[in-house]
């Protein structure tokens, strides 16, 4: 009886080592198929990132060639034409301009950029908003960068950036006299000026308004 006993338990051990030898083999050969799908799938999407960042510069780059060509009166200015002098404007000024620009309009087009130096200077301009850069940039609610603290992060200011604030500082302008608020809708929270403001026209992801 007794040999009879451990026949049994003997077959029985050998059958979960066997048992456990499949299963082991088997969610090895799964993990590393899965692994092996998964870095390639992160190497995809790294690639696809790459090319559509590259690909949006690209569009970028193309858009401010085309606006470069089309305007007549400052299609022949090179980049970083301008030297930071005018006398209307201080230099605090310019580097507020530069620095707002850079925090509303980072990777904007360049047509972009000065559209946002327009809006801000038609304000200055406008009979209803106050009468100085700094006073209409940090006028209370108007904004967002003055107050979520983007303002105070930035640290680099392009050529590109500079390009768009002294072109429009000299006059360039992207945007009609009376163009007052601009807002990227695809992040806005609050729609009361597409709701109650005439449209003018959208710049990469900017809309603008009067």
């Amino acid at each position: 009886m007794l040999i009879k006993a451990k026949v049994p338990a003997k077959n029985s051990m050998l059958f979960l080592v066997y048992t456990f030898i499949v299963v082991f083999t088997f969610l090895s050969v799964f993990g590393a198929i899965y692994f092996a799908q998964s870095i390639s799938q992160q190497s995809n999407l790294r690639s696809y990132n790459s090319n559509y960042a590259y690909g949006l510069e690209k569009e970028n780059d193309k858009d401010d060639h085309e606006y470069e060509a089309s305007n007549t009166k400052y299609g022949g200015l090179k980049p970083n034409y301008y030297k930071g002098f005018n006398p209307k404007f201080s230099r605090d000024e310019v580097e507020l301009l530069e620095n707002i620009v850079t925090a509303e309009s980072q990777g904007e087009p360049l047509k972009g950029k000065i559209a946002v130096v327009n809006v801000i200077l038609n304000r200055v301009d406008n009979d209803h908003y106050p009468d100085s850069v700094e006073e209409v940039i940090f006028q209370q609610g108007q904004f967002n960068p003055t107050w979520d603290g983007s303002l105070e992060r930035v640290n680099n200011i392009t050529p590109k950036t500079k390009e768009a604030v002294g072109r429009a500082i000299e006059g360039q302008q992207s945007v009609p006299s009376n163009t007052l608020f601009f807002m990227n809708q695809e992040i806005a929270e609050d729609f009361t000026i597409a709701n109650t403001r005439q449209y003018v026209k959208t710049i990469g992801n900017h809309t603008f308004f009067r």
